[in-house]
């Protein structure tokens, strides 16, 4: 494929390019790859094209060798601002539930990546950008985060799957509020809602979240694999059913 004008080439590990506009992909240390929302300008909103490249990208995980992706905004002050409001105005049902079906399809291929996934939020979080993060194994931020579901104030739904994460994540009590509300919440108080695992100072936040990269690259592969396999699982079937797939694989050494 030629690299139309404009288009910036981004190595991974498969000794091609893949050209992208909106993402920036780099090596990290051993075992560990860089996704950056490249949309600075915009508060790296998630934009239709956008979206398209996330897409392939995701696709592409489980051919790539890394055991650790760290995904990032692009900036410093947004991790991901939500969808490109613009784009949504015109559209009708069948658009919308066609962009419904966009999202949803990449936090599928997140939760299926046989990487861990962490989500390094920095900056603003908003909309379809909480959604994006809810796809991720790991979520940080940095003291300065703000976060929000602000549909409400727009008359507007998700579409993008958090109905169903985010109560699964901080319960139905602070999902609720959360929606409701459409409220802006601290670093700190996401914190205590359990939306994120660690609260890091914004002076060091990027060194700490290359260190927490590299330390899970440190674990044993395969096992990593199946840990996140059975814990994705875990959300989906009763307790009875998954105790019995834990204690199926527990012997199974080759299953990835």
């Amino acid at each position: 494929m030629e690299q139309e004008a404009g288009e910036k080439v981004s190595p991974v590990t498969q000794n091609r390019p893949l050209p992208y506009r909106f993402l920036k992909v780099e090596e990290g240390g051993e075992g560990v790859l860089h996704l950056w929302i490249d949309r600075a300008k915009q508060l790296n909103t998630l934009s239709v094209p956008t979206l398209h490249e996330l897409t392939s990208f995701f696709a592409s995980l489980p051919q790539m060798k890394h055991q650790v992706l760290l995904i990032r905004g692009a900036g410093g002050k947004a991790f991901a601002a939500g969808a490109n409001i613009k784009e949504l105005i015109p559209f009708g049902p069948w658009e919308a539930r066609e962009f419904s079906a966009l999202g949803q399809n990449i936090f599928f291929l997140m939760e299926s990546a046989p990487q861990t996934i962490i989500a390094a939020i920095d900056g603003y979080c908003m909309g379809g950008g909480c959604d994006f993060a809810m796809g991720a194994d790991i979520r940080v931020a940095s003291e300065r985060s703000v976060f929000a579901h602000t549909g409400a104030k727009m008359g507007i739904i998700t579409g993008f799957g958090g109905t169903q994460r985010l109560p699964r994540l901080v319960g139905m009590r602070h999902a609720k509020e959360i929606f409701f509300t459409a409220e802006r919440f601290s670093a700190h108080e996401a914190l205590r809602k359990g939306f994120i695992t660690q609260v890091i100072p914004t002076e060091t936040f990027h060194q700490e979240v290359e260190n927490l990269a590299q330390r899970i690259a440190k674990r044993p592969a395969k096992e990593m694999k199946r840990a996140k396999r059975l814990l994705c699982k875990a959300m989906d079937i009763n307790r009875n059913a998954h105790r019995l797939l834990e204690y199926s694989n527990s012997g199974d050494r080759q299953w990835e």
